[in-house]
């Protein structure tokens, strides 16, 4: 792979003066075939990818990137590419080789859906073990120092097991929830899960349900062979 950082800092590989870029605005991975993943490095003028700001995003060399108001980045200069001019068609519908670059975008986001979903339950487990061990750890060591009074300190492990339950309660309910952080992963993928030839969303079906269907409903573009 290789990566790009863009910005108005002289460091940057990609260096473009402007005011409204940030001194490091944006890093590019490039997986040397055809996917690119995009992040903002946290710039208070937003990195765009097809006119929707991301934090990251994985897209495809067709994506348009922004960067702030009107600079608009140019993949194939960036890294090296043949310009998308000169790769000729004979049929200007035939958007074939585009689509199957999606086929990656929507494998990494389903894998990315069930790996957040097993990280969150993992987490989640960690910290309700820790809230019921601790007091038990707490009174263990009391019960075996040498002249403590249990009996009296009863009272004290209840009053440090509630606080622990609801400090341990306030950390999971307060932690981003699991829904809001697939929200966030799903705004991405649509934004890059798209028809290459006119960037309308593709929704949630299938890859293999678009291959099947052949085209796009709204401007025709081709994505199998079989309908060329």
């Amino acid at each position: 792979s290789i990566t790009k950082t863009i910005g108005r800092n002289d460091t940057n590989d990609v260096v473009i003066d402007k005011p409204d870029i940030s001194r490091k605005h944006a890093r590019i991975t490039f997986d040397g075939k055809e996917v690119f993943v995009v992040e903002d490095l946290d710039t208070a003028n937003c990195t765009y990818v097809n006119n929707q700001p991301v934090k990251s995003a994985t897209i495809g060399i067709k994506d348009q990137i922004r960067l702030s108001k009107d600079t608009i980045l140019d993949l194939g200069k960036i890294f090296g590419l043949q310009p998308l001019q000169a790769q000729k068609k004979n049929n200007p519908k035939d958007f074939t080789a585009d689509f199957v670059s999606l086929k990656k975008v929507i494998d990494e986001y389903e894998a990315k859906k069930i790996q957040m979903t097993k990280d969150e339950q993992r987490k989640s487990a960690m910290l309700r073990a820790a809230v019921t061990l601790t007091p038990l750890a707490f009174w263990f060591v009391l019960t075996n120092l040498p002249g403590v009074n249990t009996t009296r300190m009863q009272g004290g492990y209840i009053y440090i097991s509630g606080i622990l339950a609801t400090v341990g309660n306030v950390l999971i309910g307060n932690r981003q929830t699991l829904i809001e952080k697939q929200m966030e992963l799903s705004k991405n993928f649509q934004l890059t899960y798209v028809c290459p030839s006119c960037y309308t969303s593709l929704g949630t079906y299938s890859w293999e349900y678009w291959e099947r269907k052949g085209n796009c409903p709204v401007c025709q573009a081709v994505y199998s062979t079989s309908k060329l």
